[in-house]
């Protein structure tokens, strides 16, 4: 049973991180050549963050108030906050009963506010409300210390859930993870490489670190470019095949020799007469499916016991042995 996606998915933009959408123009036209909807990827998109960026923000809001950050004040800022402290002061001497809102400041200076009241006054609670273009205020309210804890808790739990919301495909990935049914793509290594980079963290140094990280995310991987070179599926032809996907999915499901291997598919998202009967090459969805297909075909006419050696092993252009995510690289028989 097949259950083809196309998910689109766009970075979030962050606050106090800057961050950049390159566009080359030779890629541009290779999905506009292919339909690609622009204005759903960038309105639609699925928000991401990588884990280590997540781990970063959850850990600024748990421990924030904690930091000991030394905040090099001129006189003129100074003279600011202690002004808006005196008329603190006065309010709560008079009894705090309404909130008190403070505006006009920068972020600056709203940080050295925060500092100077947990000083002097740490039964105020204090929120921060989002204002038109950018400004802030700050809302001061008095309550008991024991208030301010289930006050500052739940803040935190908020701020932390709209993280959640911004880790989107993220989330995605923990499920593949934590699933552990085997990964099957077709020369998947840069994949594995991007998502890696794009959800994880940035890429190990080492090609050994690399392979621990992904063997950790995903303990069995398939790679059919491998299987599709093995000899025995050579065989079938005696010209040399492309070993490009599309090539290997027309090969694949028109072999007469694998004919016998059938395989009746429901495809269960509303994409039965867009896949079974017109071919969407480097469409993801499409792309999977085919990969998928090609995959079960291929593993029933090589058989399960030959086809072990192929697990968790990576075909890299070029080089003159695969990629062995378990062990040490073997070089191919042809250069032994």
């Amino acid at each position: 049973m097949a259950y083809p996606y196309n998910i689109y998915i766009f970075p979030v933009m962050r606050s106090g991180s800057r961050s950049e959408v390159i566009l080359d123009i030779d890629t541009v036209n290779f999905h506009k050549q292919r339909r690609l909807d622009f204005n759903k990827w960038i309105y639609e998109g699925v928000p991401y963050i990588s884990a280590n960026a997540e781990k970063v923000l959850a850990d600024k809001v748990i421990n924030k108030g904690k930091e000991h950050e030394e905040l090099h004040v001129s006189d003129y800022d100074m003279k600011r906050v202690e002004q808006e402290m005196e008329t603190i002061s006065k309010w709560v001497e008079e009894g705090a009963k309404e909130e008190y809102v403070v505006s006009g400041l920068n972020g600056f200076l709203r940080k050295l506010l925060y500092r100077e009241l947990a000083k002097k006054f740490p039964h105020l609670y204090s929120s921060t409300k989002d204002l038109e273009r950018g400004r802030k205020e700050i809302i001061l309210k008095a309550v008991t210390l024991e208030e301010k804890k289930v006050l500052q808790d739940k803040k935190i739990e908020e701020k932390l859930e709209e993280i959640r919301k911004q880790s989107g495909a993220l989330r995605l990935l923990r499920l593949l993870v934590n699933l552990k049914a085997p990964i099957v793509g077709h020369n998947p290594i840069f994949d594995l490489m991007f998502i890696y980079s794009h959800l994880c963290n940035e890429l190990p140094n080492t090609w050994e670190e690399f392979k621990q990280e992904i063997h950790g995310l995903f303990p069995v991987i398939y790679d059919t470019m491998l299987i599709f070179g093995d000899e025995k599926v050579k065989k079938l032809s005696s010209e040399k095949q492309s070993s490009a996907l599309e090539a290997m999915y027309l090969f694949v499901s028109k072999s007469k020799e694998l004919a016998g291997i059938s395989i009746n598919i429901e495809v269960t998202t509303g994409l039965e007469s867009k896949y079974l009967q017109t071919e969407h090459y480097h469409e993801a969805g499409y792309d999977s499916y085919i990969t998928g297909y090609s995959f079960i075909k291929l593993m029933e006419y090589i058989g399960k016991e030959d086809f072990a050696k192929y697990k968790n092993q990576l075909y890299v252009h070029k080089l003159p042995y695969n990629y062995n995510l378990e062990g040490k690289e073997v070089l191919h028989d042809s250069v032994m």
